[in-house]
């Protein structure tokens, strides 16, 4: 079991993932090397009745209901179980929305397949697709999230576009005239985070401001008022705002203290502040200043603290909560024991999550097989997700040879530390979580390493590290908060 440590703020995580070659020498420190093969951060995202993922190797992943094409295999059919879609491996970052799913590659490029009836693709139509189609030829997009009929996009210049329904103001472009192609919104180049709902969209600036629009019927917005706005709103005055997410007609966001704060509707407790009272203004949720992501359903929130437990609170009706029942949860509840998860998505009624050994877990609603467990069965606590025809587990970190050639450790058994060059990115706190590969699979240790950083090196001491025998060879990553999770690091080789 790996331990994070606690603390708040932009609190990063250190994914060590190591496969090590058999050798026996004397005591010696061993130096990392940059090698570069395509690696990504592993991700998952739920949608309206079905799920995406991104492997660690930038393969792409879908299962559930296929209505409209929203999985991407060129089909209608709905898949109980992961299915690969294309054989491209340079996805980074995919968000499903209710029924279409919009996805970026390494190049900056911006592809989009599913329902298409408001233009929520963004290609210039309102024909569905069921493959991924190119939007436009731009290659700087950095950031995605589809909402129930529109999507929002961050370009790596900082600024914001959106497309698709427009009916309540939702793009922020100061009308309600659909878009069948992106627009950008305002002028502003400080975009950083955006999150497309339902009907409404909330967005940080890199000031840490919070800016929200579209329907505000239940307060969803978060200004003090139930006034639909059509361009961005500034909400309070806060400068401290690190993520947001919001869902069917509430909003949860996290301050830069590990503060968690929610508003809006609230009528089956999804705000987490123990009653069932709409709050048209930001509340905090109760006393705990270490929450690190937060995943908001059209009913039901999920979030993860820095200790790595997972804890959930609203509807859950379909047990898309995972706490073993069905009974609504008006304050935050843990879910299991386990100390190890590193991200969550919150769908319609069901719920997708990852570990640190890139086990992927779903529970909820499985009426589409979008579970992906095989099976149309509900489940009211996590499961695994199953491999690929029904053999095994799914697994976000694939075999070795799906992922290049494996780097190569030369007598490591007996090394007293590893240094690696420290990423470029500043890291306020550094966690090590380690997970080995048996040359077959990634399988997740049970130690923690003793670390060190200086401004060009982190150096990891292996003097109480007993490597398993089975063991042969070594990947780090950095990764950052949870909620963002990108791979800061290539994949290094030691000599």
């Amino acid at each position: 079991m790996v331990n994070f440590p606690s603390g708040g703020g932009r609190v990063l995580a250190v994914i060590l993932v190591v496969v090590m070659i058999l050798s026996l020498v004397p005591t010696f420190s061993v130096t990392a090397a940059i090698d570069k093969p395509f690696i990504t951060t592993p991700m998952v995202s739920a949608g309206s009745g079905h799920t995406m993922a991104i492997r660690a190797n930038g393969s792409l992943w879908a299962w559930g209901n296929n209505g409209g094409g929203r999985l991407g295999d060129g089909t209608t059919t709905s898949r109980h179980s992961p299915v690969q879609i294309g054989t491209e491996t340079n996805w980074v970052s995919v968000s499903a929305g209710d029924s279409h799913t919009m996805a970026i590659r390494a190049d900056g490029t911006l592809w989009g397949w599913g329902r298409n009836w408001d233009g929520e693709l963004g290609d210039g139509t309102t024909t569905s697709r069921h493959s991924p189609v190119q939007i436009g030829t731009e290659t700087n997009w950095v950031s995605v999230s589809a909402g129930d009929s529109h999507t929002m996009a961050i370009r790596a210049d900082g600024t914001l576009w959106g497309w698709g329904w427009n009916w309540f103001g939702q793009l922020g472009d100061g009308t309600t005239t659909d878009r069948h192609s992106p627009v950008q919104i305002g002028t502003e180049t400080n975009w950083v985070s955006v999150s497309a709902g339902d009907s409404h969209t909330m967005a940080i600036r890199a000031d840490g401001t919070l800016w929200a629009w579209g329907e505000n019927t239940f307060g969803t917005l978060g200004d003090g008022t139930t006034t639909t706005r059509r361009s961005p709103a500034r909400i309070g005055t806060e400068t401290n705002w690190v993520s947001v997410s919001t869902g069917g007609s509430n909003t949860m966001a996290i301050r830069e203290d590990g503060t968690l704060w929610g508003w809006g509707s609230n009528t089956f407790g999804s705000v987490g502040d123990g009653t069932t009272t709409g709050r048209l203004t930001p509340v905090q949720i109760g006393t705990a200043t270490n929450w690190v992501s937060v995943s908001v359903g059209p009913l039901n929130t999920m979030a993860i603290r820095t200790d790595g437990t997972l804890w959930a609170w609203g509807n859950n009706g379909s047990g898309q909560l995972g706490d073993g029942t069905t009974a609504d949860r008006h304050s935050s509840v843990q879910i299991g024991t386990a100390t190890n998860w590193v991200s969550v998505s919150a769908g319609s009624f069901n719920t997708m999550a990852i570990r640190t050994d890139g086990s992927l877990w779903a529970w909820g609603s499985n009426v589409f097989g979008w579970l992906g467990d095989g099976t149309t069965t509900d489940r009211h606590s996590p499961v695994q997700v199953i491999g690929e025809n029904g053999e095994g587990f799914f697994t976000l970190f694939p075999p070795l040879d799906q992922n290049g050639d494996p780097v190569t450790l030369t007598n490591i058994r007996s090394a007293t530390s590893i240094t690696i060059p420290a990423p470029t990115t500043q890291l306020p706190t550094i966690r090590p979580i380690i997970a080995f590969s048996n040359g077959e699979r990634w399988i997740s240790s049970n130690f923690s390493m003793n670390y060190s950083i200086s401004s060009s090196e982190l150096t990891f001491d292996m003097t109480n590290v007993t490597i398993p025998p089975e063991i042969s060879g070594v990947r780090i990553f950095v990764w950052e908060n949870m909620q963002n999770m990108r791979s800061l690091t290539d994949v290094i080789e030691i000599n």
